[in-house]
């Protein structure tokens, strides 16, 4: 029994079509994933320097708070002295 020829064209042709969309499902999924791969690199980066920018800003505050606090003690001593010393 012997294919007509439209068959075997159509078969060749449907095959044609079936390998073109398997290569390319497979070539899509390793890009996904390299991609992936990469955008998660890219967000740890970026997570560890704002992490790290937070905890400049903190310390800085930090630093800040303690001179404030630090004068506010000294002028309180300051003024305390002046009263006793008046008396």
């Amino acid at each position: 029994m012997k294919l007509q020829i439209k068959y075997k064209i159509m078969a060749l042709a449907i095959g044609i079509v079936v390998q073109t969309v398997l290569i390319l499902s497979i070539l899509i999924i390793i890009q996904k994933n390299r991609i992936d791969n990469t955008v998660g690199k890219e967000l740890d980066v970026l997570a560890r320097d704002n992490l790290a920018q937070i905890s400049r800003d903190v310390y800085g505050i930090c630093e800040t708070t303690n001179d404030l606090v630090q004068q506010k003690g000294n002028n309180d001593l300051r003024v305390a002295h002046d009263v006793l010393n008046i008396n």
